[in-house]
């Protein structure tokens, strides 16, 4: 595992502590993808969905400039960090579900709410999600 100064006072991740994050507001107001990654004392790193993210947490704390492409060696440093959380979890990082409903499963699930928002997105009645 690299071992970069990834926390604001230099510190290598190895010495700090990494906290996992997840974010389901879009994935249920908007039927999108769940945000999940990791962040340090400097950095946040969006692992999911693609393409992954990086945000300077002190420079930019609005998150409004992602730095990945710049920090490469972090982003390969936190992506570890976010692989070994999930696995020492039992989760697979990059397993994915699909699941096919036939439509009258589709028409059940839309009329308890479940999927509205996703019929909604795809039919082009749903913008941009809330900044929070």
């Amino acid at each position: 595992m690299p071992s970069l100064p990834i926390a604001a006072n230099g510190e290598s991740s190895q010495t700090q502590r990494i906290s996992y994050f997840e974010a389901h507001s879009p994935q249920i107001g908007f039927g999108w993808d769940k945000i999940e990654g990791v962040r340090s004392d400097l950095w946040k790193f969006a692992a999911w969905p693609p393409p992954e993210e990086l945000y300077d947490g002190i420079a930019d704390p609005n998150e409004e400039r992602n730095v990945a492409a710049q920090h490469e060696n972090i982003v390969d440093d936190l992506r570890w960090q976010h692989e070994e959380i999930l696995s020492a979890a039992g989760v697979d990082a990059y397993a994915t579900t699909q699941i096919d409903l036939d439509p009258t499963q589709a028409a059940q699930l839309a009329a308890l709410g479940y999927i509205e928002a996703v019929a909604a997105f795809a039919e082009g009645n749903v913008g941009s999600p809330p900044l929070y």
